[in-house]
């Protein structure tokens, strides 16, 4: 479907975005996907929620959307890519402790992208970061843990990080980056 105007300024309208053309990036990496599982709710989460007609169970986890329902059928119980708008809200809000920090940051990164594939890299003794990336896009998720956990995004293709603003340890992420992504041929 186009819209009214000359055929070179025409703008084409998707009515799903999985018939857009593909990227012309392409992408090589040597991470292995690790999968992420939500670790334990309280219990006190353990009862129905409801917001508007959609029906949620934080401590399952489970909700009644259609985004849910499609998450869930593509990844394992548990994994942290299953989480919808609804999940995440609630743990955003509501389970605000140390223990949870990473699982809802990562949750909110795989509700940008649902097929975000997550890897963990060591860094040196305990330390290790996740490396979010989809194989079609040019950028990368870096969660890291300084004091808490933080996103760090990065462009593969400009070689850039978002907004300029560069991690403190930007010179051994850089490396990291490197090691494990290249373009394809």
């Amino acid at each position: 479907m186009y819209l009214r105007a000359r055929p070179e300024k025409r703008i084409k309208i998707f009515d799903d975005l999985r018939k857009t053309a593909p990227l012309d990036f392409k992408l090589q990496t040597e991470l292995v996907e690790d999968i992420f599982y939500i670790s334990s709710t309280p219990e006190w989460c353990n009862k129905n929620y409801t917001r508007g007609a959609v029906y949620y169970n934080p401590f399952i986890p489970a909700c009644s959307c259609d985004s849910f329902l499609i998450r869930h059928a593509n990844y394992k119980k548990g994994d942290v890519r299953i989480i919808c708008t609804h999940l995440y809200e609630f743990y955003r809000s509501r389970l605000r402790t140390d223990e949870m920090q990473l699982e809802i940051l990562m949750s909110k990164v795989s509700l940008s992208n649902a097929e975000i594939i997550f890897s963990k890299c060591q860094l040196s003794g305990d330390d290790f970061l996740w490396i979010g990336y989809n194989l079609s896009s040019p950028w990368i998720h870096l969660i890291i843990k300084n004091d808490i956990w933080t996103e760090q995004l990065y462009n593969l293709k400009e070689k850039r990080w978002a907004y300029n603003l560069a991690p403190v340890s930007r010179a051994k992420l850089e490396e990291i980056i490197a090691l494990n992504f290249k373009e394809a041929a």
